[in-house]
C-alpha cells in the first residue's frame, strides 16, 4: 500500500481515536468532579504526570526499537529482523519490571518532596504503586505497538485506543458507582490497557508481522549495543520533552497546591487534545519519513517534510485562535462554574500550542535520520531552563508566568536550534527554512488573531452559552476560511482535494440515487 494511503488511513483512524478521547474527556471530567474533591482530582493529575517520568526508565529504547525495526522490516526473513524483536523484547521486559517495582518504592520519597498533605499521603502512595505496576506491564508488552509502527499500521493502534477509551469510561462509571472513589481511576487505567493491548496483539498476528519458523534469529549483544546506542541518544531528548510538556502539574503542586493543579489540568485539557490533533500529522508521517531515509529518497523527504511542517503550523494556528476565544466559556459550562482562570492564559496556551507544534517537527527529524547529535542536549537544556525559571516565578506570576516561560524557552532553545538543524539535515538554506516555510504560517496568524480578538471583545458580556456559541461559529468560520486561503499552500490544497474526492463522489452518488 502507498505511503499516502497509509497516512490517510492513519489520520482517519487517529482522528477517530481522538474524537473518542474527546468524548471520554468531556464525560469523565465532570463525572470525576461529581465524585471527587478538587484536591483529589489534582492528586490524580499529579500521579498521571509522575508516571510519565517513571516511563523514562526505558532510556529511549522504545524510540530506538521502532526506528531500527524500520531498517530491517523489508527483509523479515533475514534473521536480523527477528533478532531485533527478541533482543528488544528482552530489554522491555527488564525495564517493565524495574518500572513496576521502582515506582512503588519511590512513592514515600516523592510524597515528601512534593509536600503532599498528610491526610492524602497513603492514598498518593497506593496510587503511585499501582500506577507503576500498570505502567511496568505496559512497557513489557510495548513490542506489539512498535511492530505496528514500523509497518505503518498506525490504524490498528488507533482502533485499540478507541476500544480502550470506551472500556475505560464504563469501568470509571462503575467504579464510582460502587464506591471506589479515586481508586476507580486505577481500574480505568488497567481496563484500558488490557483491551488496547489485546487488539494490538491480534493485529500483529493477523497481519503476520512476525518472522516465520527458523527465521527469528538470536538475541545478540551487537544488536543490544545498537539499540542502546541510539536509545541513549534519544533518552535526554525524551527527558527534555518530558520536562517541557509534562512537568507543570508537578511544579504547580509543589508551588501552588493540589487545587491549583486541578485547575491547570482541567483548563488546559482542550489545548492538550488540540496538541494531539495537530501532532498526529507529523507522528503518522514519521515511519514513512524514516523509510525514505533508509531508501535514500532525500528529495522526497525534503519536500514531504516541508509540506507536513507547514500544514502542522497552519492547523495549530487555526485551533489555537479558536480555542483562545472559546476555552473560558467552555470550561465554565463544562464544570458548572466550579473551575476557571483568566482569559490571558488561553491566549498564552494558544501560543504554546503553535510554537511547540512547530519545534516538535524539527526535533523529530533527529529521530528520523538517526543523527541526534547535540539535539539530545537542547531539549534537556530547555527543560531545565523552563522548570528552573517557572519554579521561582510561579508564586508571583501564577499560570501566566509558567506559560510565558514555556513559550520563550521553546523559541530560544529547541525552536531556533531545530530550525537551523533542519536546514543542515535537509540541505536547505536557512533563509528558506526560516522564511519561505514559516512566513505563510505567521501571515495566517497575523490576520486571524486580531479578527478573533475583536469577536471575543464583542461577545464577552453575553451569557456564557451564547458567548461560546457565537465565538465558536463566527471565529471558527473566519479562521477556517483564512486557513484555506492563506494557511494552506496550493500543492497541499490540491492534495487534500484529491484525498477527499472519493468521499465527495460517494456523497454525490447518494444524492442522485
Amino acid at each position: 500500500m502507498s505511503r499516502r494511503k497509509n497516512l490517510t488511513r492513519a489520520l482517519g483512524s487517529g482522528y477517530a481515536a481522538l474524537a473518542v478521547n474527546i468524548i471520554y474527556t468531556l464525560g469523565s471530567v465532570p463525572l470525576a468532579l461529581s465524585y471527587l474533591s478538587r484536591e483529589e482530582f489534582g492528586l490524580w493529575a499529579l500521579v498521571t504526570q509522575i508516571s510519565g517520568y517513571i516511563a523514562l526508565i526505558d532510556f529511549g529504547m522504545a524510540a530506538s526499537i521502532s526506528r531500527i525495526l524500520i531498517d530491517h522490516k523489508d527483509d523479515k526473513h533475514s534473521g536480523t529482523y527477528g533478532a531485533v524483536i527478541k533482543t528488544g523484547w528482552l530489554v522491555l521486559l527488564v525495564q517493565g519490571a524495574i518500572a513496576a517495582v521502582g515506582g512503588g518504592a519511590l512513592a514515600p520519597l516523592l510524597s515528601k518532596i512534593l509536600q503532599i498533605p498528610t491526610h492524602m499521603t497513603s492514598t498518593f502512595t497506593i496510587l503511585i504503586a499501582f500506577q507503576s505496576l500498570i505502567l511496568g506491564v505496559s512497557i513489557a508488552t510495548k513490542m506489539f505497538v512498535h511492530l505496528l509502527t514500523a509497518h505503518q499500521r498506525y490504524d490498528i493502534s488507533n482502533y485499540s485506543q478507541v476500544a480502550g477509551f470506551a472500556m475505560s469510561f464504563i469501568v470509571l462509571w462503575l467504579g464510582f458507582r460502587l464506591g471506589f472513589g479515586i481508586y476507580s481511576l486505577l481500574l480505568t487505567a488497567a481496563a484500558g490497557f488490557l483491551i488496547s493491548t489485546a487488539i494490538s496483539i491480534a493485529g500483529c498476528s493477523v497481519l503476520r508481522l512476525y518472522p516465520e519458523g527458523t527465521q527469528w534469529g538470536k538475541v545478540e549483544l551487537r544488536l543490544f549495543k545498537s539499540l542502546f546506542k541510539f536509545g541513549s541518544e534519544c533518552f535526554l531528548q525524551n527527558l527534555g520533552w518530558q520536562l517541557i510538556a509534562a512537568s507543570q502539574v508537578i511544579l504547580i503542586t509543589r508551588r501552588l497546591g493540589l487545587e491549583s493543579a486541578a485547575v491547570w489540568s482541567i483548563c488546559t485539557k482542550v489545548f492538550t487534545l488540540a496538541q494531539q490533533f495537530v501532532g498526529k500529522i507529523f507522528d503518522f508521517s514519521v515511519a514513512a519519513f524514516s523509510e525514505m531515509v533508509v531508501r535514500h529518497e532525500t528529495e522526497k523527504l525534503r519536500r514531504r517534510f516541508r509540506d507536513v511542517l507547514m500544514l502542522t503550523g497552519s492547523i495549530s494556528v487555526l485551533l489555537g485562535v479558536i480555542l483562545a476565544t472559546c476555552n473560558a466559556s467552555f470550561v465554565h459550562i463544562w464544570t458548572h462554574g466550579r473551575i476557571s482562570w483568566p482569559p490571558i492564559n488561553d491566549a498564552l496556551m494558544a501560543g504554546v500550542l503553535i510554537v511547540s507544534s512547530l519545534s516538535r517537527c524539527y526535533g523529530g527529524l533527529a529521530w528520523i535520520t538517526k543523527e541526534v547529535r547535540f539535539m539530545r542536549y537542547i531539549y534537556f537544556i530547555e527543560g531545565l531552563a523552563f522548570v528552573s525559571i517557572a519554579f521561582f516565578i510561579a508564586p508571583s506570576t501564577g499560570f501566566a508566568g509558567i506559560l510565558g516561560t514555556a513559550i520563550v524557552c521553546n523559541i530560544l532553545f529547541s525552536g531556533s536550534y531545530g530550525l537551523a538543524r533542519a536546514g543542515r539535515f535537509l540541505h536547505v538554506s536557512l533563509a528558506e527554512v526560516a522564511v519561505a516555510w514559516l512566513l505563510p504560517i505567521l501571515r495566517f496568524l497575523a490576520v486571524s488573531a486580531p479578527l478573533a480578538a475583536i469577536v471575543w471583545l464583542m461577545t464577552k458580556h453575553l451569557p456564557t452559552r451564547m458567548e461560546l456559541t457565537v465565538n465558536a461559529v463566527v471565529v471558527g468560520a473566519i479562521s477556517a476560511s483564512l486557513f484555506w486561503m492563506i494557511g494552506l499552500q496550493p500543492g497541499t490544497r490540491k492534495e487534500l482535494l484529491e484525498m477527499l474526492e472519493p468521499v465527495l463522489k460517494k456523497v454525490r452518488l447518494k444524492r442522485t440515487a
